[in-house]
């Protein structure tokens, strides 16, 4: 739907969004993730140098978040309707901030159970953000007076009789998925580097020529550095490494795991 219309500001901003199909835009993200994806794994092995801070890495990371931010928002605009349940998001929150608990304190031990409360804990996460989003859509309905079911409706209203309410409503829901979505789902995303980096032996080359071969990767608290170990499980007779990654010139999986 492409309309424009004229006010003493000229034309928002926001209005630009209409020449912007959603479904094929989602549809040319969804294509390019995968192309992402699968030359990443076809790559899995390959000993062709990497950086140290991997730009396809960031790339996928990237992607994905747009992918997940739009779907969501997409489930939430066109198939769901506006719902005033307090109980709900105080539960879901609840629920959310339990699961966090629970898989932050298996960090250090490894449980059979964490990978099923993660996956718990990602839904509440997703639940608690369409939840609050249909209650804002709901404060809508009663502050304007509307007899709106569709919640893409309501907003495209609202958008109509004040701007402000809508970009406020978008700058909420920004913040609620990649600022405190982000920190929600920091056990989910340790999870998944301990399972898929953490496994694979690398080749680490200094900048003053020092190569360590065959190291596994470890956790490190502090982000300016990077954990080494000749072994996957440390213990005291085995080396511990812990380097600046100002100092490492790159990194490249172990090609003897082929």
């Amino acid at each position: 739907m492409l309309w424009l219309r004229k006010n003493k500001d000229g034309v928002s901003f926001l209005q630009y969004f209409n020449l912007i199909p959603f479904s094929i835009t989602l549809t040319w993200f969804s294509l390019l993730l995968l192309i992402v994806w699968t030359v990443d794994f076809l790559q899995g092995g390959s000993p062709v140098q990497l950086p140290a801070g991997s730009l396809r890495e960031r790339t996928k990371s990237i992607l994905a978040d747009i992918l997940i931010f739009a779907g969501i928002n997409g489930l939430l605009l066109y198939v769901l309707h506006p719902l005033r349940n307090p109980l709900l998001i105080s539960l879901a929150a609840a629920g959310l901030l339990v699961t966090y608990c629970l898989t932050s304190g298996m960090r250090k031990q490894s449980s059979p159970y964490r990978p099923w409360i993660l996956l718990i804990h990602v839904l509440l996460g997703i639940s608690f953000y369409l939840l609050f989003g249909m209650l804002l859509m709901g404060k809508l309905i009663v502050t304007y007076n509307l007899n709106m079911t569709d919640q893409f409706d309501i907003l495209y209203f609202v958008y109509g009789q004040d701007q402000a309410v809508v970009y406020s409503l978008l700058l909420i829901m920004v913040t609620l998925y990649f600022v405190i979505g982000k920190l929600l789902m920091r056990p989910l995303y340790s999870w998944y580097a301990a399972n898929y980096y953490q496994a694979s032996r690398m080749n680490i080359k200094l900048t003053g020529g020092e190569v360590l071969t065959g190291v596994y990767m470890l956790r490190d608290t502090d982000r300016r550095f990077v954990a080494a170990s000749d072994s996957l499980n440390p213990g005291p007779d085995d080396k511990l490494y812990r380097i600046s990654r100002e100092k490492i010139e790159y990194m490249e999986r172990d090609g003897s795991e082929r």
